[in-house]
């Protein structure tokens, strides 16, 4: 079954190109957003770094780079509402479904023309009892080399011995 703009339906009777990646196959990847998790994943989406800031969502690409200067990035809809990627937990994806061809542009209108991300999060079942996951990463930085700094003392003798020396 996949989920497309206007239901679901089985994969043998769609004609349009559609992926899909389900949770078991982001779970095991050490990926701290969705659209890492989506990288190598999902054949024709090109995943790339804007400018490596740490809280910096990745650029997605469906359809390929068409132009010069051109900002081809997809809608992304995530339970029936646009979002970014960077909102949700990895954790918290079922499946992910990527419309790529003129069929998301036909069901989202202009809205769509460079293809659609459909992300569906888990949800609560019926007559189940509650279950509460949690995992935690951490991450310690320190510089690589620092440089050793002179005191007061011999930093005023290096100034006077500059000024005396005719700048």
């Amino acid at each position: 079954m996949v989920v497309v703009a206007y239901g679901i339906q089985k994969k043998a009777h769609l004609t349009a190109a559609i992926d899909q990646v389900d949770a078991s196959m982001m779970e095991n990847r050490p990926v701290k957003s969705v659209s890492e998790a989506l990288q190598s994943v999902v054949p024709g989406l090109n995943v790339s770094i804007v400018n490596g800031a740490p809280q910096q969502d990745l650029k997605l690409n469906i359809r390929g780079y068409t132009g010069f200067d051109s900002e081809s990035s997809p809608l992304i809809l995530v339970d029936g509402v646009e979002r970014t990627l960077s909102d949700i937990n990895p954790a918290d994806v079922e499946n992910v479904t990527v419309l790529k061809d003129a069929a998301a542009s036909a069901i989202y209108g202009s809205r769509a023309p460079f293809g659609v991300i459909l992300v569906t999060t888990k949800t609560g079942k019926r007559n189940q009892p509650v279950q509460v996951n949690y995992s935690g990463d951490v991450a310690i930085g320190s510089p690589v080399w620092m440089p050793k700094m002179v005191d007061s003392w011999v930093h005023a003798e290096r100034w006077n011995a500059f000024y005396r020396n005719g700048l």
